[in-house]
């Protein structure tokens, strides 16, 4: 009996230590969203969006949608940062970190960029999974004379933050774009901890045409339906980079959500932010002028069957937001996201408005009130 209460307590304790980290990431979430909201208004205003789960950012995004829908049917950044990480639960590790999803996924490990190395407290340690192991910073610049190009990030970290790309740009070597020598390498990797060495993914010429700074990436939400447990392909935008995001494609950083046609593959719309907040929809790429809408992504179909096949594989993580780059002969997962962000999503379409994923929230608890009564009227 006492073994039986002890357990029961430290279970209602772990549960309630789980409840309190995710209110702390929602916490974070929203400082660090606030802080980048341009010409916020006053706080009086923003604490109606606060209690209706939502950042400034969020709320202005929503409303500037090519389609505005009722607020009750975007998912709310509480969702996204307290209410979504359940679902996955223990699992959402798997995701989370990187090397440990590279480790997880070995069966389709040629869907995934190869490693090369990874970086501890500015050492270089050599993959043993990779047919290039590079051990040091002259090895590594082999690799460059090669022909390979680098791609270095954090194996926790999120939104782009510390990526660099390392490339031979003709004769020169470039760090970012910006000319570099082994030196200067050598300086960097010194600097960084935590970080995964990888292969620079080459992109499909299409994606190349529209913008050809950054690996222009994929976004798809995969959920299981609850009943069945078949992966379902919920919503998807493509991302595009622009000269103010470089190095990265992020939309948080100036880049574009460009909505991509489920069925077809056909992109549509993109949506760049500009000043004060304000959002701007473009046919076209604002730096290389290049035609996006009614560009329609190569073997759309075949990229989506195997997704479904990966996301029914990682079955234990109900929600992932995928994201890929296509390739000439493919695609390559980027990476796969717990809690994933869905503002550049909704800009297009709530996601509310899908009913496999009002069916998937509603089944989870994720719904608030709000939701319960839109999405009332909205099936009448």
């Amino acid at each position: 009996m006492l073994k039986r209460n002890l357990r029961d307590v430290f279970f209602r304790f772990d549960e309630s230590m789980k409840k309190f980290s995710f209110f702390l990431l929602y916490c974070g979430g929203l400082l660090y969203k606030e802080s980048r909201a341009e010409k916020k208004p006053p706080l009086f205003k923003r604490i109606g969006y606060y209690l209706k789960g939502y950042t400034t950012e969020s709320w202005r995004l929503y409303h500037q949608s090519c389609d505005p829908q009722p607020p009750g049917l975007y998912v709310s950044d509480y969702q996204r940062y307290n209410k979504a990480p359940r679902v996955n639960d223990k699992y959402g590790i798997l995701l989370a970190d990187k090397n440990l999803f590279t480790d997880f996924m070995s069966p389709y490990r040629s869907y995934l960029p190869e490693t090369y190395a990874e970086v501890h407290g500015g050492r270089i340690v050599p993959s043993e999974r990779s047919s290039h192991p590079a051990g040091n910073t002259g090895e590594l610049a082999e690799l460059l004379e090669s022909g390979h190009a680098l791609a270095l990030k954090s194996s926790s970290g999120y939104g782009g933050l510390g990526f660099h790309v390392c490339m031979k740009v003709g004769e020169t070597l470039t760090i970012d774009n910006e000319p570099a020598d082994t030196a200067r390498l050598d300086e960097l990797l010194s600097s960084l901890d935590d970080y995964i060495i990888g292969e620079y993914i080459r992109q499909a010429p299409y994606a190349e045409t529209i913008f050809s700074r950054t690996a222009n990436t994929i976004r798809l939400l995969t959920i299981l339906d609850p009943d069945s447990r078949s992966p379902v392909i919920a919503a998807a935008a493509h991302r595009f980079g622009t000269n103010k995001s470089y190095p990265v494609d992020n939309f948080t950083r100036g880049g574009l959500s460009t909505a991509i046609d489920l069925e077809s593959g056909t992109l549509g719309r993109s949506a760049a932010h500009t000043s004060g907040g304000r959002i701007t929809w473009l046919d076209h790429h604002p730096d290389s002028g290049a035609p996006i809408a009614g560009v329609t992504v190569p073997r759309w179909n075949e990229l989506c069957d195997t997704i479904r096949e990966l996301a029914s594989y990682l079955h234990y993580c109900p929600l992932i937001g995928w994201d890929i780059v296509c390739t000439e002969n493919g695609m390559k997962i980027i990476e796969a996201n717990d809690s994933p962000g869905v503002d550049f999503l909704q800009i297009h379409r709530p996601l509310l408005a899908n009913e496999a994923i009002r069916t998937f929230f509603t089944r989870n608890g994720l719904l608030n009130s709000l939701q319960k009564r839109s999405i009332m009227k909205e099936t009448g």
